[in-house]
């Protein structure tokens, strides 16, 4: 038997960039994808939890990044019009570039730049120095000429990463996503935050020992309708595969209809709605006096021809699935903490 719950006065809701809810300065806060690192189902284990994420270049995150910033963020990031070198070559151009302006020299951050992104960290040869530098020195020069809008961050995506990152917006601009996100009321317009991090501390009882463990969320986007008195939780997700199968569907197989997860089990983002769901309304009820039923959403865009887009509702039964799996999780966690 677990009880968790909820310290109250520990409760923050801040509006916060990726930089800085991944950085140093939460490193103590739990986070889903942190715990998931202990989920057998997703090959989790102590071992894993221990070692951490895989920080290894994703063109994936890359695409999704830019689309959450340019769906969410418009104002601060802009995508700039030069793409740099595909996969790691890029990371590793980009972090040489850096390192120069900084003052370094050219060899010197070389060296350091692959070792940082552990491009060819291990056996960086003359031969392999040349292929970067011929492969990296358009996007190098077009870089030191581009001119940077200084009021905004700008994002530089690869060849392969920009044309998609184009064909995804214009899919969502010809959505309804924005109805969603930036709702409209009768008489009033709904309150709407993007981009807010929900930070507190939990009290477990497990094994008969109270813990403290802080746990912290990054929330794409809610919304408040005092009219409709509801708060929506609405995430965006970018996905590989046709969105009519993001939360499973039935496929024939020998002419029998047969069940297949989708994106949504496979990556367990119900246990993500359910933690958020959970947050939110302890963040509103204590910062904002609000206690008004939940509602969620995801906001699907295919990164693939046709860049079709959806909108699924996001059940009770989804949240409360999440919230029990994000239990158990715990009970892992302190099971291992307490045993130190």
């Amino acid at each position: 038997m677990i009880k968790i719950k909820i310290i109250p006065e520990s409760i923050q809701l801040i509006r916060m960039s990726d930089t800085e809810y991944f950085s140093d300065k939460y490193s103590e806060y739990l986070s889903n994808s942190k715990i998931g690192l202990l989920n057998p189902e997703e090959k989790g284990s102590i071992e894993n939890f221990i070692e951490g994420y895989d920080s290894k270049y994703n063109d994936s995150f890359a695409l999704g990044s830019a689309v959450h910033c340019r769906v969410l963020q418009k104002d601060e990031f802009e995508v700039a019009s030069i793409q740099k070198p595909n996969s790691k070559l890029g990371i590793f151009v980009e972090k040489v570039f850096e390192l120069r302006q900084k003052g370094f020299q050219l060899e010197y951050s070389i060296k350091r730049a692959s070792k940082e992104v552990d491009y060819y960290s291990k056996g960086f040869s003359a031969t392999r120095i040349k292929t970067a530098i011929k492969s990296g020195l358009s996007f190098y020069l077009k870089r030191l000429n581009y001119q940077e809008n200084e009021e905004l961050e700008i994002m530089y995506l690869s060849e392969g990463v920009f044309d998609k990152y184009n064909l995804c917006v214009e899919s969502i601009d010809k959505s309804n996503f924005d109805s969603y996100i930036n709702p409209q009321g009768i008489f009033d317009t709904p309150e709407s935050y993007n981009e807010y991090a929900v930070l507190c501390d939990l009290e477990v009882e497990y094994e008969g020992i109270t813990s403290i463990i802080k746990i912290k969320g990054k929330i794409d986007n809610f919304t408040i309708c005092h009219e409709k008195k509801e708060i929506t939780l609405n995430d965006l997700k970018t996905s590989g595969k046709p969105v009519n199968y993001f939360m499973g569907n039935y496929v024939p197989v020998e002419g029998v209809p047969t069940w297949y997860d989708g994106s949504f089990q496979r990556f367990h983002y119900y246990r993500q709605f359910g933690l958020y769901a959970w947050l939110l309304k302890a963040a509103l009820k204590q910062t904002k006096q609000i206690d008004y039923p939940l509602n969620a959403n995801v906001l699907v865009v295919e990164s693939i021809p046709e860049y079709n887009t959806k909108i699924y509702r996001i059940t009770n039964s989804h949240i409360q699935a999440g919230l029990e799996e994000f239990k158990e999780l715990v009970k892992i966690y302190v099971g291992w903490k307490n045993n130190l």
